[in-house]
């Protein structure tokens, strides 16, 4: 498995290019932004739960230069 300090820098140029922007942009929509309905509960909430650690991966840290 590859470190965090490898993954998320990658993750942060692949979503802040306009395709990457676009996909992310889909996905929260489809997986995030969604009413969860009972008898999908689990399997909707691992679906958000991918986007929240995507949208964590995405956010600058005080103590990291920023990533273009």
């Amino acid at each position: 498995m590859k470190s965090m300090a490898e993954i998320k820098p990658a993750v942060r140029r692949l979503f802040r290019s306009r395709d990457g922007e676009i996909v992310l942009e889909h996905l929260l929509d489809r997986f995030y932004h969604n009413r969860i309905k009972d008898e999908t509960l689990v399997r909707q909430v691992g679906q958000r739960d991918v986007l929240v650690h995507i949208k964590h991966l995405l956010t600058e840290d005080k103590h990291e230069p920023t990533v273009k």
